[in-house]
């Protein structure tokens, strides 16, 4: 089943502010682009021996992870792991289109775990052949 134009229109809405909540992470020197989380640990070092792991309390009363590694030309970078929830309107962002994607996909009959695994497969850069299915085409046009 394809879906119509207005479906995708509304599924790449949404997917692009997913996106833009999480990565792709750019290395402000030599500006390497890290597409996805598990891109950027793949092919960044650790800083040191350590894991390159440091809690701390942020700004807004919530905890925080930061994840620091190091670039391959040598810039040390960081990725904020916040507690669950992100409450900045950002997250609240975030949160509001992925239960616009997931009402999107249930509506093209994927099953509530089907739909969620797929949006989260794309966000953090994967491919997906059941959204490919439903004619939805993950490459960016300039």
């Amino acid at each position: 089943m394809v879906l119509n134009k207005d479906w995708l229109d509304e599924f790449y809405k949404g997917l692009r502010v997913l996106q833009e909540s999480t990565f792709p992470k750019k290395c402000p020197m030599c500006r390497k682009i890290y597409a996805s989380l598990d891109d950027f640990v793949q092919h960044t070092d650790g800083v040191s021996a350590s894991r390159g792991l440091l809690e701390a309390p942020a700004s807004d009363d919530q905890s925080m992870v930061a994840l620091f590694r190091n670039c391959s030309c040598g810039s040390t970078l960081m990725v904020e792991c916040r507690d669950r929830r992100d409450i900045s309107n950002r997250g609240v962002n975030a949160r509001k289109a992925f239960g616009s994607l997931m009402a999107i996909l249930k509506q093209a009959g994927l099953t509530t775990d089907v739909a969620r695994l797929e949006v989260l497969n794309v966000i953090r850069g994967g491919e997906s052949a059941v959204l490919k299915k439903l004619g939805v085409s993950l490459v960016q046009k300039n």
